[in-house]
């Protein structure tokens, strides 16, 4: 039909140049909805290659409460990379809200309990509070004076046979169940373990032993599940802009940019946007970069398209979004994303004075 002929023919040549600007370790994430999913698929293994297909993420971003038979309540999210060969092996991510929290919750009852059963204590009441708050983190139930962490059966050997012995439990005095397929590490690796408090011990010897980890250590994966509310864009926008109504309808929120552009890219990369809109992904790129103390680039590229239409020879202003930055003095769409890119960096340089 023609509606997907005009918007393959439009995106065909944006996306055979995106490959050509793309370093050999490059990526990019489309986002997109039901009605073109399929064609760019086809469009992105004509121009990408199959092989280099690394994923799709469906990020839940609305509720819809309309009757219907099926309620639509994600978008898509392709990343296709110019060769998946040069990718690293394993993508992951220091940031992360919930590891934050942790951090700081733990700084705070470390300096003010220095007993640790009163420390585990008082931790645990606040643990119950806030667990929903703390996803995927929610399994960090633990506190010592090192910080919050989680038992996690990382000495466990995964797959294949591993290292035979005892490990003697500090109370009974047995040993302590085996896993299934031994252990990761030789002892004297495990004793040094031991030794340095990192080792987790059941109440008895019945319960295979854990290895503390540390909310610090932790690094996020990306996930293809994503679940954040579509409607923060648009409040992340609102803040820079309090004396305007709507200007855009869906902006992309930063936050969902800044976890992508975090997993994908190093600190001295550059990330190009072909459609700039409100200026989301220069303001992402700021906003982690200001976090993380890196130096990561952005080249954002918005076509001037006006905001006013000419009538009998005078400028009138549009309906909708378009109107509303009309009547706020936005010529053109490539003004509001400027603007935007220098109210994100002087709010940014407020709140971070390095």
């Amino acid at each position: 039909g023609r509606y997907h002929t005009d918007w393959l023919n439009m995106m065909y040549p944006r996306l055979k140049l995106a490959r050509n600007l793309l370093s050999d370790d490059g990526v990019i994430f489309i986002s997109i909805d039901d009605n073109e999913l399929s064609n760019l698929r086809k469009l992105c293994d004509e121009i990408f290659g199959e092989e280099n297909f690394v994923g799709n993420i469906i990020w839940k971003n609305v509720t819809d409460n309309n009757p219907t038979n099926v309620a639509v309540e994600h978008e898509y999210i392709a990343v296709y990379s110019k060769s998946k060969f040069d990718l690293k092996n394993v993508w992951k991510s220091k940031i992360s809200e919930a590891k934050d929290i942790l951090i700081k919750i733990g700084h705070e009852l470390a300096e003010k309990y220095r007993d640790p059963e009163l420390l585990q204590e008082k931790y645990t009441i606040w643990f119950r509070e806030h667990k929903r708050e703390l996803w995927p983190l929610e399994n960090y139930k633990f506190i010592d004076h090192d910080g919050v962490y989680s038992g996690e059966r990382g000495v466990h050997n995964p797959g294949k046979e591993g290292y035979r012995y005892d490990i003697i439990h500090p109370i009974t005095h047995k040993p302590c169940k085996e896993p299934l397929m031994g252990y990761r590490f030789p002892k004297e690796t495990m004793d040094k373990l031991i030794e340095d408090e990192r080792m987790i011990f059941g109440d008895d010897e019945d319960k295979l032993v854990e290895i503390k980890v540390y909310a610090k250590d932790y690094k996020q994966k990306l996930s293809s599940l994503f679940n954040l509310d579509g409607r923060t864009g648009a409040n992340e926008l609102k803040d820079l802009f309090p004396e305007t109504g709507k200007l855009f309808t869906n902006p992309k929120t930063i936050k969902l940019l800044s976890e992508l552009i975090s997993f994908a890219t190093d600190s001295e990369d550059t990330v190009l946007d072909f459609f700039a809109g409100s200026g989301s992904l220069p303001h992402a790129v700021l906003s982690l970069n200001s976090e993380v103390s890196e130096n990561r680039k952005f080249v954002a590229i918005q076509l001037d398209e006006i905001t006013y239409e000419i009538k009998n020879g005078k400028e009138v202003g549009k309906k909708g979004t378009a109107g509303e930055a009309f009547k706020n003095g936005y010529k053109n769409i490539a003004e509001i994303s400027r603007e935007r890119i220098r109210r994100a960096a002087s709010k940014l340089k407020e709140e971070n004075s390095k």
